[in-house]
């Protein structure tokens, strides 16, 4: 996995014994004195090759640095089109395929062109988010952008083949990947690189996606991504696969910030003033991502609410409860703009349940996967910020008059989420990966038993192929809500 050293000096500076200010990609004192400035890996890969491999349990030996010959491994034009929900978009890529001798790159930029096309959610790598549409143009050029498509698609092919059961990381390839990726880290030039940036954003997904759970990988990929973030500072808008990577990785930073207890530095101004632009998003994408900007706030409500009720008394439980205020304000208007872009152009209808769990009796029926992960995410933030502001009146002498209806809107938004079981349970495992953590927020307010019992049914339903001995229960669900709203 990839995490930040605690020590990042170059190796200039640690044979000389002196102070390094770490500056990237050349520190001050070799700057100062014209003096070479080796890299030095302000990212390392922590887990070695062997303890990798144990852990996905393979015995083979490790292939060479070449990912030639590493498409033999991963489904043909001609296997996707014989698997449930393919439609190729673009009929030359299928007549290149079988008529044109590729090389290994070209090859394996068309696999994962062809594996995009798949219209049944369950499977489509859609879900890795806006910044794959820009890989393809980069493939060939990176090992470690080579090295986590190739791996993706491994676990993908196991999917398509195995259903849930095929949720699964193909250990030699992510092990190569890692260390493809812990070379290009290391490179004075390839780490501020935008397929570096990529490849870290992928090795991340692939742990969220088709990792075990629980999985304490996706918090130090998250450490990793975090790190390599602000050694790069905000990206070029012109740079499109920077650009897009960047906002993509957003909640990434935001679960290691929440992790940390920290402020999420991408909350900045300095961030704000390069990302808060539409950089010719449509208009579902662009309510979404004001979405997740405003979303940058959780790591400091939760800190805040963590301190108050530890008893620091540094903390003016009016700050933040001002400021929790100030973002159910903005949730408000992004929920009014949501409408108009999801719910008046028939993006998402609602049907009657065709299940008897109680919970709710109408669901929607979505045509546009991006605007039921706009839904689910508005839905579980304007949940966890009243959660957040409800601790802090009821631990401090606030005034409390709204508990009530703060209370009331918690539950209309978990009746949301709940209306989005169908659809998250008919397109598993990569439809809605979201809702599982959505599911968790409205555990709590459900307060009839049976709701709660078809709450958990559900979750452990949707992370079937994940869980392994560990089912979801209300002590665990507890434990995860905790950590999340700062309790």
């Amino acid at each position: 996995m990839v995490g930040a050293q605690r020590s990042n000096r170059c190796e200039t500076c640690r044979r000389r014994k002196i102070k390094c200010d770490e500056a990237w990609p050349v520190c001050g004192q070799c700057k100062a004195k014209n003096r070479m400035c080796p890299a030095r890996p302000a990212l390392k890969v922590l887990d070695d090759g062997l303890k990798i491999l144990r852990r996905h349990g393979a015995t083979a030996n490790l292939p060479g640095d070449s990912y030639a010959g590493s498409n033999l491994s991963l489904l043909d034009t001609s296997q996707l089109a014989s698997l449930p929900g393919y439609k190729s978009h673009n009929s030359r890529h299928s007549r290149m395929h079988d008529s044109v001798p590729l090389s290994p790159s070209e090859q394996l930029c068309l696999t994962f062109i062809d594996s995009l096309q798949l219209n049944n959610f369950s499977y489509s790598l859609r879900v890795l988010e806006e910044f794959v549409w820009e890989v393809p143009r980069y493939l060939g050029n990176s090992k470690a952008l080579d090295g986590a498509i190739t791996c993706v698609l491994a676990s993908q092919k196991q999917l398509l083949l195995n259903g849930d059961d095929g949720l699964t990381i193909n250990a030699q390839l992510y092990n190569r990947a890692l260390l493809s990726l812990r070379t290009a880290l290391a490179g004075p030039h390839s780490c501020c690189s935008s397929d570096t940036l990529a490849a870290t954003v992928m090795m991340h997904r692939i742990e969220a996606l088709f990792g075990t759970l629980p999985n304490s990988n996706i918090k130090v990929h998250a450490a990793g991504l975090a790190a390599l973030h602000q050694k790069r500072g905000p990206p070029d808008p012109d740079d499109k696969l920077a650009f897009q990577a960047t906002v993509d990785s957003h909640l990434s930073v935001i679960q290691f910030a929440l992790s940390q207890r920290k402020d999420c530095f991408l909350a900045s101004d300095a961030w704000a003033a390069v990302l808060d632009r539409p950089n010719g998003r449509t208009n579902v994408q662009m309510v979404y991502y004001r979405l997740v900007r405003l979303m940058t706030v959780w790591p400091t409500l939760a800190r805040e609410n963590f301190q108050i009720r530890a008893g620091d008394s540094a903390v003016n439980p009016l700050i933040p409860l001002r400021r929790a205020r100030d973002v159910l304000n903005k949730l408000s208007r992004i929920d009014h703009d949501m409408g108009g872009v999801i719910f008046r152009q028939s993006k998402i209808t609602t049907k009657p349940s065709a299940t008897t769990d109680g919970l709710v009796q109408m669901m929607f029926e979505v045509e546009d996967p991006l605007a039921a992960m706009l839904l689910c995410h508005l839905a579980t933030f304007s949940i966890i910020v009243h959660r957040i502001a409800l601790s802090i009146m009821q631990n401090t002498a606030c005034e409390n008059e709204e508990l009530g209806g703060f209370e009331d809107r918690i539950l209309y938004q978990s009746r949301r989420i709940w209306m989005l079981l169908d659809y998250s349970r008919s397109n598993k495992p990569l439809g809605l990966p979201i809702m599982t953590v959505a599911l968790l927020f409205t555990y709590e307010p459900a307060k009839d038993p049976a709701a709660r019992r078809a709450i958990v049914a559900a979750l452990n339903d949707l992370d079937c192929g994940r869980l392994g001995n560990m089912p979801w229960c209300a002590e665990r669900i507890g434990r995860a809500t905790a950590a999340l709203l700062g309790e």
